[in-house]
């Protein structure tokens, strides 16, 4: 995957950030009402966290843990590379 090498190279670009800051510099992302920060990573994906300590991707990716989250971010972003679709 570009700029990335592995799952822990990637994991460890993440930065929480306050949902107050991120909005406004991605107004693209759709965030849910219940979203208090963001882990932003260095390729520009994100994770929602969630009141009260849910990480989430979507209604099927969430979990109280949020390396099980980045895992499955991880595997969907490196799938778009392998299928030359970013």
């Amino acid at each position: 995957m570009k700029n990335y090498e592995s799952f822990e190279q990637w994991q460890s670009t993440g930065q929480f950030t306050p949902r107050e800051f991120f909005g406004p510099n991605n107004p693209q992302a759709v965030l849910r009402d219940d979203c208090t920060d963001v882990v932003v990573y260095g390729d520009g994906s994100y994770i929602q966290c969630l009141t009260p300590n849910v990480f989430f991707i979507g209604e099927q990716e969430r979990s109280l843990v949020l390396d099980d989250v980045e895992l499955i971010l991880w595997n969907k972003i490196k799938s778009k590379y392998e299928k030359g679709n970013v």
